[in-house]
């Protein structure tokens, strides 16, 4: 690149100014006679950072299924080799850290844990920098560590199996039922503001009044923490 250096035997060394980005390095060597030979090379400087551009779960998300997998896109391609459960990490508010596997594709670290998460719990993931941390094909890595957080499905789901929905009924009252999925057994569900029986995974409301004509049936369950779930039909009374 115009710049002379000396010969140590057959070999030479020479300082060249490199820019960020592609650089093309030329070395031509002349003999006493005037004869010339070069070779070419191009290498890329590059000393940007690294950089995560999205997140999924995002940060702060909530109703994460309990099966979800984790995944964090670079702006460049990293060092696969550099991505581990050492310094890709998912922490439970109480139970600690959770276990699983990191894999690497096309610019996408995914973590997937080893069991299924618990419902109704805040998670933190955290990708860390440094001699240990993820780093690009540069060697470059992460300013500090990128840190989300989510929270996981409640666990609780409603479901009116009897009357069925778009049903034509000819009864001025109907005995709704259903069944309820939760993560805890401490729950009370209303049936348009009657208080359902349960037993187990099944309840039931009866004496639901209704009135000629279309008739929207609403069931609210709501557990201990506060989470909520509804479903409603709509079903039609001709008498």
């Amino acid at each position: 690149n115009g710049t002379s250096t000396g010969l140590t035997g057959e070999t030479y060394a020479s300082d060249i100014q490199l820019t960020e980005g592609q650089n093309t390095i030329t070395a031509m060597a002349t003999d006493a006679a005037g004869n010339t030979n070069t070779a070419t090379i191009t290498v890329t400087l590059d000393t940007t950072l690294l950089a995560i551009t999205s997140t999924t779960p995002v940060d702060n998300d909530t109703g994460i299924p309990v099966n979800t997998t984790l995944t964090a896109t670079f702006r460049e391609e990293i060092d696969a080799s550099t991505i581990t459960t050492t310094n890709f990490t998912l922490n439970s508010e109480t139970s600690g850290t959770v276990s699983g596997s990191v894999t690497y594709n096309n610019r996408i670290a995914t973590f997937t844990p080893s069991d299924n998460l618990s419902y109704n719990t805040t998670y933190t993931v955290t990708i860390k920098p440094g001699n240990n941390g993820v780093k690009d094909l540069a060697g470059n890595s992460l300013t500090e560590d990128y840190v989300w957080s989510f929270t996981t499905e409640s666990g609780l789901e409603i479901t009116i199996i009897e009357p069925q929905d778009g049903e034509t009924i000819n009864k001025a009252y109907a005995m709704v039922k259903g069944t309820i999925k939760t993560a805890t057994n401490d729950i009370g569900i209303k049936v348009n503001g009657t208080i359902a029986e349960i037993n187990g995974e099944n309840w039931a409301a009866s004496n639901i009044p209704l009135t000629s004509g279309d008739n929207t049936i609403t069931a609210e369950a709501v557990d201990a923490n506060g989470n909520t779930a509804q479903e409603d039909i709509t079903i039609h009374t001709d008498t």
